[in-house]
């Protein structure tokens, strides 16, 4: 019996230390990812079949219908809408909604994987929640041993051969994603020695050890926002007698600050010679001629190339627009847009139901920050946690008040029926 009631919460950790240890790959369709959806299934179906009586909260529960939607949407039959110059070239007639049906099966995938996995973590309760903690400090172990082994040669060593993707940090294709790995791992680890343990001392030394690695690895980024976190991570823990509306403020301050500072360095940093601040202009001209219906899921590759001017382009494509914000709105529309901002709000309501849940939030926060001038929530190593913690922040019912069992109980004993237990 107790096998029988620890088996989720290891198949759940398990899928945790896979996808850290082989979802850092950036490219679509690699065996890798696909790997990793296969062993997903299992969560997807189930999280699936109790998505009606799961422990999200309503607004959580219409977020995620919401989404599933858009992604249906985009392969559906419907009559050929003309929304970019290249969408001309389509036959007349029927078409799918997406003008590549290819990318958006791939984008998909990846999408019901990760939400899927969510769902099967919110059936949990809060201590089976929490013990998934322990998956991914082994995932993050495992990361931080290979990127010091890496770093100790005094040179960049990239590894092939073993994974579909190059590895030239920690076991990612791109180095950004390891910091990005990082600093969500600086709330956790707070949580740990600030409120389970009261050991800051440790959390002290180990967040420096962790902005070594980062100063090491080269993310400029990673090196603004991890101090900055790490102080908001002291106080927001420590500081129990402060109400959450100054510890939010105290977040949108420094949110405020280490974005810009992250923004000027994401604007003048070189993607391959051409600068993001290029990049960001481009996406925006092509935001603003598609921003009612979106050009599809996974179709960067083929639209930004079509409003990249001939005198900026330096590669024939870049793989992602480094910046998940500007990307989600080219992609999906103004219900992109309207879809990230529920998610702030819903995420913001929903976390202040316990430490561990405000824990969650921080390093979500983190990662969100990053992806102003990165792309990690595309990589299943950083995906999977993140939607881990989203479950942990949005799980507001409490476990077992949901069952319709319950229901049915409590309405027999207000009647006066008398219950055998």
């Amino acid at each position: 019996m107790k096998l029988a009631a620890s088996a989720h919460v290891n198949y759940a950790g398990s899928a945790i230390v896979l996808a850290m240890v082989a979802g850092g790959g950036t490219e679509q369709g690699i065996w890798s990812d696909h790997l990793i959806e296969l062993f997903l299934m299992p969560a997807l179906f189930i999280g699936i079949a109790g998505f009606s009586v799961s422990r999200l909260a309503f607004g959580a529960k219409i977020l995620v219908a919401a989404i599933a939607a858009l992604v249906v949407l985009q392969l559906l039959p419907m009559l050929t809408i003309v929304r970019f110059p290249q969408a001309a070239m389509l036959p007349a007639g029927l078409s799918f909604w997406s003008p590549a049906p290819g990318r958006s099966l791939e984008a998909g995938l990846f999408l019901f994987a990760v939400i899927g996995f969510g769902l099967f973590v919110a059936r949990f309760n809060d201590e089976d929640q929490l013990r998934l903690y322990r998956f991914f400090m082994i995932g993050l172990t495992a990361q931080i041993g290979v990127a010091v082994v890496q770093l100790s040669y005094g040179s960049r060593v990239t590894g092939t051969g073993i994974l579909p993707f190059e590895i030239t940090s920690g076991l990612f294709a791109n180095e950004n994603h390891m910091s990005s790995l990082i600093l969500m791992a600086v709330p956790l680890l707070g949580y740990r020695y600030l409120v389970r343990a009261s050991m800051p001392w440790v959390f002290l030394l180990l967040s420096i050890g962790l902005f070594v690695v980062l100063f090491a690895i080269g993310s400029r980024a990673g090196t603004v926002i991890g101090p900055v976190l790490a102080v908001l991570v002291f106080f927001w823990l420590k500081a129990r007698r402060v109400s959450i509306a100054a510890k939010m403020a105290s977040t949108l301050a420094s949110a405020c600050v280490a974005g810009l500072v992250v923004w000027q360095f994401g604007l003048y940093a070189d993607l391959g010679d051409e600068l993001r601040g290029v990049v960001n202009a481009t996406m925006m001209r092509a935001i603003s001629d598609n921003f009612w219906l979106g050009t599809g899921i996974g179709t960067f590759r083929i639209v930004y190339p079509e409003y990249d001017s001939p005198q900026n382009i330096i590669h024939l494509y870049l793989n992602q627009a480094h910046n998940d914000y500007l990307q989600i709105v080219l992609e999906t529309g103004v219900v992109g847009a309207a879809l990230l901002a529920s998610f702030a709000a819903v995420c913001t309501a929903s976390m202040r139901r316990s430490l561990f849940a405000q824990t969650a939030f921080l390093a979500t926060l983190a990662v969100c920050m990053h992806s102003l001038v990165d792309y990690p929530l595309r990589t299943f190593a950083i995906a999977i946690p993140f939607a881990w913690l989203c479950a942990v922040m949005l799980s507001t019912i409490g476990f077992g008040e949901h069952l319709p069992e319950r229901r049915d109980n409590a309405m027999r004993t207000a009647s006066g029926v008398k219950i055998r237990t």
